[in-house]
């Protein structure tokens, strides 16, 4: 970040939330009718503007702490004061600089700067990647229209892949019933079945490429490309080819929460919906602090991909709204994205210049509040 960001008065950071709340990786921006999934639990915001200017009167400002006064203390008290319940961690050059965590989770366990969160929206990184990985290996062409995979869906034969990662597809996502549709008890192919019948059943009003619709929808039917390609479920392909290879132990899916699998340490969420293969691209990562921060680091070194589709991954697609492949290309004079799904809201950060990488999740607060939290801390590091 330059120094003119550093010192960016509260007027500017509030007409920044209200660009970012409209674009915040949880909502459609002006270019397509916004469709609210709120209470949903695929990444939503319900949130207006307005309410990020009320959420404004309620969080202590971060700005004012000067760049000398100790980071972690300052973090503690302004998260107490704003009875922040959740967790912030905040690193530099891979090193834990400070952190905080209150609350507890819905099983009782206290919630620890260590403890794995859903991240929601934040998820969409992971399948941007995936998806690039297989178009090095030759798997696929991001520019093949996706009729290839999905031959049912005629409007299909124009889209491509690429429309499906930079959100210029069409105006089409899930409908506000999805969760009604499809059910906990359901096998995974019959949830997928579902979810896709759903898809293609919508009318499509916009051609390829004419705007910027941000659609869960799109990144369901990437998951979705990558399970056809590699005969894996696609968190299973996660883990093998990004999650273990950077060693992030402590991150998995929504969709194995009914096995309990080591990683989560048998923590359940009940919080969040859970139906089976819904989430999986758009909202389905669970992960904590340590392993958010190798993935932000191992994507931004060419650890992941190249570096060259990781640039390709961070370009503005999006008439200047700021949004790239899964990720948006203008936060806070960095890269992340916001994430909500159920109760919980989430936010991930990286400054590549100054090598500083922030996560945060609340299980308590509403979208805007997280967004005004989140951007303070921005503003003072």
């Amino acid at each position: 970040m330059n120094q003119n960001q550093k010192k960016a008065g509260a007027s500017l950071l509030v007409l920044l939330l209200a660009a970012l709340i409209a674009l915040s990786g949880c909502t459609k921006n002006s270019e397509s009718q916004e469709q609210s999934h709120a209470g949903s639990g695929v990444s939503s915001v319900s949130e207006t503007v307005s309410s990020a200017h009320t959420s404004e009167e309620k969080v202590s400002s971060l700005s004012s702490v000067s760049q000398e006064d100790d980071l972690q203390h300052s973090l503690e008290e302004q998260a107490k004061s704003n009875s922040f319940e959740g967790l912030i961690v905040i690193a530099k050059k891979g090193q834990r600089v400070a952190s905080y965590s209150n609350g507890k989770l819905e099983n009782g366990e206290p919630i620890t700067a260590d403890t794995p969160m859903p991240v929601g929206s934040v998820s969409k990184q992971f399948c941007a990647a995936a998806i690039l990985q297989l178009s090095e290996k030759g798997k696929l062409s991001l520019d093949e229209p996706i009729a290839r995979y999905f031959p049912e869906y005629e409007p299909g034969k124009k889209i491509t892949i690429r429309h499906l990662l930079m959100m210029r597809a069409s105006d089409v996502d899930f409908s506000e019933a999805i969760f009604e549709l499809t059910s906990e008890n359901n096998t995974y192919e019959k949830n997928t079945s579902i979810v896709k019948e759903d898809i293609f059943s919508k009318e499509v009003h916009s051609e390829p490429d004419t705007g910027f619709f941000y659609s869960n929808a799109n990144y369901f039917l990437l998951a979705d490309i990558i399970e056809q390609i590699t005969g894996q479920r696609y968190i299973d392909y996660l883990r093998e080819n990004i999650l273990t290879p950077l060693g992030m132990v402590h991150t998995g899916s929504i969709d194995e929460l009914g096995s309990s699998p080591s990683w989560l340490q048998g923590i359940d969420f009940k919080k969040v919906n859970r139906q089976p293969a819904i989430t999986k691209g758009a909202g389905d990562i669970i992960s904590n602090a340590e392993d958010m921060n190798l993935w932000l680091k191992g994507l931004s070194s060419g650890k992941v991909i190249s570096q060259e589709d990781y640039e390709e991954m961070i370009t503005d697609y999006s008439n200047g709204e700021g949004y790239g492949y899964g990720i948006r290309t203008d936060f806070g004079g960095g890269i992340g994205h916001f994430g909500e799904i159920g109760s919980y809201v989430a936010a991930d950060y990286l400054d590549p210049e100054e090598d500083i990488t922030i996560f945060i999740v609340s299980g308590t607060m509403s979208t805007a509040y997280l967004t005004q939290f989140f951007f303070s801390l921005v503003r003072i590091l």
